[in-house]
C-alpha cells in the first residue's frame, strides 16, 4: 500500500505559515501581540484551520462564470485592503475598548463567559487595572454583572458607569461584603464576579433619596448626577456656582404626604463690593423659597417642595443668584470666574 505524500503546495504553505508565525511572535515587545495592532499572539496559529476553507470557495469559482469570477474577485481585493489598513502595523494598539463580540456577549449573555479580571475591567472601564483603587467593583454594560475585587479586607469602592444611572450607595450589601469569591488575580487580590437581580437594580436606581446627604465636593460621584448647567468643576470641599443661576435636578421616590423639604448648606461670596446676596429656589415658575445673606458665612437655605411641584418623578430647580461676582472684579485675587455661592452639600426629607 502506498502512503500518500503531501503535495507540493501543501509543503511549501506549512514551511511558509511556520516561518511566518515564528516571525511574528518575535517581532514584537509586547508579549500579547503578534506582530501587528488587533491580533493576539497565539491567534496567528489559528489562521491555519481556515485555510481549507479557502481552498474550497476558491475551488467553487472554478466553474463559475466570468462575472461571478469578476465579482469574486473585487470583494477578494476590497477585503484584502480593509484588512491591510486594519492591521496596519503602524497604527496604535486598542485595549481599552472590547469587541463588538465580546460587548455583545457581555450585554446579552453575561452568564456565558467571566473574563479575566484585567481584561474586564480594561475593556468596560477604559482605563487599565493598576489606575483603580486596591479594592473596588465594575459595572459592566448589561448593568446587572459586576465584578468586585478586594485586597484583605479593605472597604469596595464601585466605579461610575454612566450608561447604569446608578446610585453606588444603595447597591446590595453583597457588592460591598461578597460571601464567596471566585480566585485570584496575579498580585494576591480575590475577585468574583456578580449579578444583579431586577429588583436589586431597581433598588439602585439613580435618585434623590430622602435622608441621604449629597457632598458637592469632588469625592461623591452620586451628587455629579444632579448638577445641570451653572456649575463649576467641583473642588475638595464644595462647588462653586456660575453666575446667575445653576440647575439641580433629579428623580425621587414617590411624592406622599405633604412632599419634602429640600435643605442646601453652603458660603456666600459676599464681600465689600457685593455686600448682600439674594439666593432663592424655583421650580418652573413656581417659587419655592429664598433668603437674603450680608456675611460670608456658612448658611442653609431650607424650604417645602410640594408633590405638585415634583413633576413625572423628579425635582427640577433653579438655583438664582443674585450679587455674584468674581474675585478678581471683587478686588480679591486675579481669579475671573463668575461665582455665586459655594454649596458643600444637599439633601431632602419626606413630609410626613
Amino acid at each position: 500500500m502506498r502512503k500518500s505524500r503531501p503535495a507540493p503546495i501543501t509543503l511549501a504553505f506549512v514551511g511558509v505559515f511556520v516561518v511566518t508565525n515564528l516571525f511574528a511572535a518575535s517581532s514584537t515587545t509586547n508579549l500579547n501581540s503578534g506582530a501587528t495592532v488587533h491580533v493576539a499572539r497565539y491567534a496567528t496559529w489559528y489562521i491555519g484551520l481556515f485555510v481549507p476553507l479557502l481552498a474550497f470557495a476558491l475551488s467553487r469559482f472554478r466553474p463559475a462564470s466570468r462575472i461571478v469570477r469578476g465579482i469574486g474577485l473585487v470583494l477578494l481585493i476590497l477585503a484584502t485592503t480593509a484588512t491591510a489598513m486594519h492591521f496596519k502595523p503602524s497604527r496604535h494598539e486598542v485595549y481599552m475598548k472590547p469587541t463588538a463580540l465580546s460587548r455583545l456577549i457581555q450585554v446579552r449573555a453575561p452568564y456565558f463567559y467571566d473574563p479575566p479580571p484585567q481584561i474586564f475591567t480594561d475593556r468596560f472601564t477604559g482605563e487599565p487595572l493598576s489606575y483603580h483603587p486596591v479594592t473596588f467593583a465594575v459595572i459592566g454594560p448589561d448593568c446587572a454583572k459586576i465584578l468586585v475585587v478586594q485586597w484583605q479586607h479593605m472597604a469596595i469602592t464601585p466605579s461610575v458607569n454612566k450608561r447604569c444611572d446608578y446610585d453606588l450607595s444603595a447597591l446590595p450589601t453583597r457588592v460591598f461584603n461578597p460571601e464567596k469569591w471566585q480566585g485570584h488575580i496575579p498580585d494576591g487580590r480575590r475577585f468574583v464576579y456578580l449579578h444583579l437581580t431586577t429588583a436589586e437594580r431597581e433598588a439602585a436606581r439613580l435618585m434623590i433619596r430622602p435622608g441621604v446627604h449629597y457632598k458637592l465636593d469632588a469625592a461623591d460621584f452620586n451628587s455629579a448626577n444632579f448638577l445641570g448647567a451653572g456649575w463649576f468643576p467641583r473642588e475638595e470641599n464644595g462647588t462653586w456656582t456660575d453666575g446667575a443661576m445653576a440647575k439641580l435636578a433629579g428623580p425621587v421616590p414617590q411624592c406622599t404626604g405633604h412632599g419634602f423639604r429640600f435643605h442646601l448648606r453652603f458660603i456666600p461670596h459676599v464681600t465689600d463690593r457685593n455686600p448682600q446676596m439674594r439666593v432663592s429656589i424655583r421650580s418652573g415658575a413656581r417659587q419655592l423659597g429664598d433668603m437674603t445673606i450680608v456675611k460670608p458665612e456658612a448658611s442653609l437655605l431650607e424650604t417645602d417642595v410640594p408633590c405638585d411641584a415634583v413633576a413625572n418623578g423628579r425635582i427640577d430647580f433653579d438655583i438664582g443668584i443674585e450679587g455674584y461676582m468674581s474675585p478678581k472684579d471683587a478686588g480679591i485675587s486675579g481669579d475671573g470666574r463668575a461665582i455665586g455661592i459655594h454649596a458643600s452639600e444637599f439633601w431632602i426629607d419626606a413630609l410626613p
